[in-house]
Order: C-alpha cells, then sequence, then structure tokens
C-alpha cells in the first residue's frame, strides 16, 4: 500500500485515477479547492493552491504526489487573460507545490507531475516525435516546457520527478471525445481544418493504467509519453466517430472559421503531432488499445 496525495482529483482523468488507487488498496488524499467528495473513501483536503498553509502537512511522509491541476486550455478563444488562467493553474500552482513539498519534514518520493503532449508543438504525419524530440514554440508548447520546469526544482530536495506527457485521452462520459463527437450527433460532422493534423490519442484504461505504471517503476525515466503507440490523423479520429455513431462525415469546418471563432486557440485544434510512447514501450508497458477506430468504438 502507498500513501498517495492527488490534486486534480476531481477532474476526468482524476476521478479515474482515485478510483484505481482506491480499489488497489491505497491510501489516497485528495487536495480540492472545495473539498466535495466523489463517491470514493479517499481523505479529502481542502487547498489553496497558490498560498502555503495547513494543507502542506498531508504532504509529509507520503510515497507519490500525483499534480493533474489545470484549467481547461482547448477549445475556447484565448484571450490574454485566459492565457494567464491556464498559465497560473498549471505553472504557478506547481511551483507553490513544490514549495509545499520542500516545506515536508519527510519529502514525498515522487512527484508525478502531468504534462501534456502539445509540448512538441506541431508536427506533419511524415514525422514521428518521441521523449528525445525537442518543445515546439507555440503557446501550449512553452506553457509545457514552463510546466515541467516548475516541478524540476524539487529535485534538489532528493524528490524523484516525472513527467507524464498525456495525450488526448478517449474514453465514456465526458472528456476530448464527447466534444469531438457533438457535432455527429447533430448529422453536422466531419473533419476539422485539412484534417491532416495529429492527434496523439490514448483509452482511458491505458492512461490510467500508464499513470499507476509511472508511479510503481521506480527506474522510470523523468519524461514519458503518455499515448498510443498509433497516432491518427483528426481526419481518420472523425472517420471513426461517424461510423460509430452512424451519422455522415463528409462536412469540413474550414480553418478559416475555427481561426475566427477561437484567435489564438485555434492553433491546438488545427495543429498536432504524432508521437510514440518509447518510453512505456522500452519499460515493458502493454496497451490494451492500440486501433484508433476501436478506441473510439468503445468509448462512444
Amino acid at each position: 500500500m502507498k500513501r498517495i496525495v492527488v490534486c486534480g482529483g476531481s477532474g476526468y482523468i482524476g476521478k479515474a485515477l482515485v478510483r484505481r488507487l482506491v480499489a488497489r488498496g491505497d491510501a489516497v488524499t485528495i487536495l480540492s479547492r472545495t473539498g466535495q467528495g466523489l463517491g470514493l473513501n479517499p481523505i479529502r483536503a481542502t487547498w489553496n493552491p497558490h498560498v502555503l498553509g495547513e494543507w502542506t502537512k498531508v504532504l509529509d511522509g507520503v510515497d507519490t504526489v500525483v499534480n493533474l491541476a489545470g484549467a481547461r486550455a482547448v477549445g475556447m478563444r484565448l484571450t490574454d487573460e485566459q492565457k494567464r488562467i491556464i498559465r497560473d493553474s498549471r505553472v504557478a500552482l506547481t511551483e507553490n507545490l513544490v514549495r509545499g513539498m520542500k516545506e515536508a519534514t519527510q519529502k514525498p518520493r515522487l512527484l508525478l507531475n502531468v504534462s501534456g503532449i502539445g509540448f512538441y508543438g506541431d508536427h506533419p504525419a511524415s514525422e514521428r516525435v518521441d521523449e528525445t524530440s525537442g518543445p515546439g514554440s507555440d503557446f501550449f508548447s512553452r506553457l509545457c516546457v514552463d510546466w515541467e520546469a516548475a516541478s524540476d526544482t524539487v529535485a534538489a530536495a532528493g524528490v524523484r520527478v516525472v513527467n507524464p506527457r498525456m495525450g488526448v485521452v478517449f474514453g465514456p462520459d465526458g472528456g476530448a471525445l464527447e466534444t469531438m463527437a457533438l457535432p455527429f450527433k447533430f448529422f453536422v460532422g466531419g473533419q476539422i481544418g485539412t484534417g491532416k493534423q495529429g492527434i496523439s490519442w490514448i483509452h482511458m484504461d491505458d492512461a490510467i493504467a500508464a499513470l499507476l505504471f509511472c508511479i510503481d517503476d521506480a527506474e522510470m525515466p523523468q519524461k514519458v509519453n503518455v499515448c498510443a503507440p498509433n497516432p491518427a490523423s483528426n481526419a481518420e479520429v472523425s472517420a471513426a466517430i461517424a461510423k460509430k455513431l452512424h451519422r455522415p462525415g463528409w462536412l469540413r469546418a474550414p480553418s478559416r472559421g475555427i481561426k475566427a471563432l477561437f484567435g489564438e486557440g485555434a492553433e491546438a485544434i488545427l495543429t498536432g503531432q504524432y508521437a510514440l510512447p518509447k518510453v512505456l514501450q522500452a519499460r515493458g508497458f502493454e496497451f490494451k488499445h492500440t486501433d484508433v477506430a476501436a478506441a473510439v468504438a468503445a468509448s462512444l
């Protein structure tokens, strides 16, 4: 049994992770702004993620701190204020979490600070990126770089750091796929822009299994792509959604319209990358979902 603190435990991925941790017998504490329950049996502690306080005591002597916190970032217009909110919810929050960990009498052994596959920026279908690839230069790439850097400083205090770069998670009852499927349900679905932009996806079952794998593997490298080994294009994902829902998928959302609607936020929708999970595979992780059409069908 491990003692594990989860920040962002009430989010889409966080709830699923907490359920798995509790089910396998780990002692889980959820750091929450509201203290609201999840219908589970972990301990709940209220925190202000931007101010040090009593909440730091729950970090003392735990095995792992999992940081999944972060405001919604994709599918909205990126004003300067919205970008500030997004950055603060990731970078500033992580910096304060690290300060709290440094204050612990007995430091946590591991900080699992989840980042994003958007670290790599935009890459065409002819290219594949892995953990050895460098970052992009757009807002989301810079965000991931700074987000990961904010977690690095706790290593000097003897805490091991792992940054899972999470892909687009496909699963039931919410998440990215539910949003992507909505136009199809109203018979107006189709590819977005050229449809060639990469989607480094992963099914929820594999995403949670990979996070548990990162928690349990004491030799896990710091940078880990958490995505399926077969990335897909937007057109392929759109076709899979249309097939599962028995809807037409011939319509196309033009790039110009997406840019007019979302401004700089369109970049995350119209671009993408084809990432490979080379570290997970090298460590012996086995994926259950490797076909995008089957993963979409299992999720919707």
